[in-house]
């Protein structure tokens, strides 16, 4: 296969400021496993013995509505007239403004084609479990699903999502959606030969490009800048997407703001499936290994013992626990789920933090009343580290060129469930949403929480125009794309990323250290990985860490 064992190649250019970047480039087969129930896996069991504990699961909020703010174009030729007069097509995707884009492009698809569109809007929180159970148990309510690709395994393993290799021409695939095609050279690389595939089968396309980047107040970097200098002895770069260069430096900006104007920083730690990100994103920038930037991050290959309890993922979680001390964030800013953190950015109370973009849209675009605070943003990649954890060596080693990655993480796709009776239908709507000028209402729409996933949007002078800090935003973007590490997407995934999660939160509260923390992280994901059987993870593993050509498997 294409570039097996390497990175995923993303080169890139980056131009003076003022000039945009141009990219270049779980479910459960129960007569296999046995009688297992996905809510009872290891660490959905102690999830649910320390849940008062910790305070409860805190669910996002995404009840914000204001699609009036997106107009619809077309800038594309009128497709051909469809023939699905008539069908209905019912969609599972999470409640709120995340269905929105739905409800504005797919209602047009659906009165365009005749179609009675249905959309099913579940919490955030019980995406997993209501699609899962509703394709195991065989109800059949959903045609069409949007979830987040570190679900992926789950759904494949369940045998129940179409491939989507016997609609796509190779021929066509790389024309507009008039055109009968998919843009597929346009998708960011990751997402081309990574994402959209398990195995030898496209079995999703992605609409949405999310990674972790880093954002930080502007005003008070420039009003506190020569204070900085003469404490720390280096400057604030205002502007530059690689700085902070390390976590040294991050932290000291976080100790340096804690108590200026708020908090120095903040991060998600409460139970949320929100917050192992944040740990996860720590562990890569320490970590050195072969595949890497293609998510062969998390097990050896061969044996499929884990690998998050290395001496990465200890430090990571030692910065965790570092990163919540009085002098770096304030103590109401310890336990925030995804929504407070966003509140608490938008109000201005944070002076440095990473994570999804979509934190910062609501402090990046001319669409509400904003504290001049708040819509003071600059962005940069994820930090650094100049000593990297060698998987090979097992040892830490000094490097001369700063180690870069982050997370590529919970991007959302679309999936066709093969009980669909009109998958034909199912497959235009998924694909006319992933094309064209859709993409640009995704990104336009401030609360709708997509980001670009292909290359074009970057060169796209509306989508420019959007951000009001395009030349800092979409460069960080940018670099995060190229040094982005997929996620983990085997069977088991949603119960994985839960454990790290609990036990991240009991080194929080001190009831473990941070290397009791990852060996129980690790023991759980090793329990799941034995109850589901070795060989069978090793291979779903490896189908998700190789690259994909298209080109070269559907010829």
């Amino acid at each position: 296969m294409k570039k097996k064992n390497k990175g995923v190649g993303i080169p890139f250019l980056l131009i003076v400021p003022g000039i945009l970047i141009l990219l270049l480039a779980a479910g459960i087969h129960r007569d296999e496993y046995g009688d297992i129930d996905l809510v009872e896996s290891p660490p959905q069991k102690i999830g649910e013995e320390l849940e008062s504990e910790l305070g409860g699961f805190k669910e996002p909020d995404f009840s914000f509505h204001d699609t009036d703010t997106v107009v619809l174009t077309n800038r594309e030729k009128a497709p051909q007239v469809k023939e699905f007069e008539g069908i209905t097509l019912t969609v599972a995707a999470p409640q709120d403004r995340m269905a929105d884009f739905l409800k504005k492009d797919g209602t047009a698809w659906a009165a365009q084609n005749g179609v009675n569109l249905k959309i099913e809007e579940i919490p955030f929180s019980k995406i997993f479990e209501n699609t899962a159970y509703d394709i195991i148990k065989g109800e059949n309510k959903y045609d069409i699903i949007l979830y987040p690709s570190y679900l992926m395994g789950d759904l494949v393993e369940t045998g129940k999502l179409v491939s989507l290799n016997r609609f796509i021409d190779l021929e066509t695939v790389n024309l507009s959606y008039s055109e009968g095609g998919l843009e597929w050279d346009s998708y960011f690389p990751h997402y081309r030969e990574i994402y959209n595939w398990y195995g030898d089968n496209i079995y999703a396309l992605n609409v949405d490009g999310d990674v972790f980047i880093t954002a930080y107040r502007k005003d008070l970097w420039e009003k506190y800048g020569s204070e900085f200098e003469s404490r720390y002895g280096y400057e604030l770069r205002i502007g530059d997407q690689l700085f902070p260069e390390t976590w040294d430096q991050y932290y000291d900006i976080a100790e340096f703001f804690n108590g200026k104007d708020g908090s120095g920083t903040a991060e998600i730690n409460a139970r949320s499936r929100g917050s192992a990100w944040h740990f996860l994103v720590r562990y890569v920038s320490y970590l050195e290994k072969d595949g890497l930037y293609n998510g062969d991050a998390y097990f050896n290959s061969v044996t499929m013992k884990p690998l998050i309890n290395n001496e990465a993922g200890v430090r990571a979680m030692e910065d965790i626990v570092y990163c919540v001390r009085g002098n770096y964030s304030t103590e109401e800013m310890k336990n925030l789920n995804w929504t407070d953190m966003q509140n608490n950015w938008a109000a201005g109370k944070i002076a440095l933090l990473f994570t999804w973009p979509a934190t910062f849209d609501i402090a990046r675009r001319d669409i509400s009343v904003l504290p001049q605070k708040a819509a003071s943003t600059g962005y940069s990649m994820i930090p650094g580290s100049y000593e990297v954890f060698q998987v090979k060596t097992n040892s830490w080693k000094k490097v001369e060129e700063i180690h870069r990655a982050t997370m590529l993480g919970h991007g959302w796709q679309f999936s066709i469930i093969n009980t669909c009776k009109n998958q034909e239908a199912a497959y235009d709507l998924i694909r006319f949403m992933t094309t064209g000028d859709r993409l640009i209402h995704n990104v336009q729409k401030a609360y709708w929480e997509y980001e670009p996933v292909k290359t074009w949007e970057w060169e796209d002078e509306t989508i420019r125009d959007i951000y009001k800090e395009a030349d800092s935003f979409l460069p960080a973007l940018a670099l995060g794309h190229q040094y982005g590490v997929p996620d983990l997407r085997i069977p088991g995934a949603v119960q994985m990323y839960d454990a790290i999660e609990i036990y991240k939160r009991q080194a929080i509260e001190g009831k473990m250290t941070p290397k009791e923390a990852v060996d129980a992280i690790a023991a759980d994901w090793e329990k799941i990985v034995k109850q589901r059987g070795v060989s069978k993870m090793q291979q779903s593993y490896l189908d998700t860490i190789t690259p994909r050509d298209i080109y070269e498997v559907l010829d």
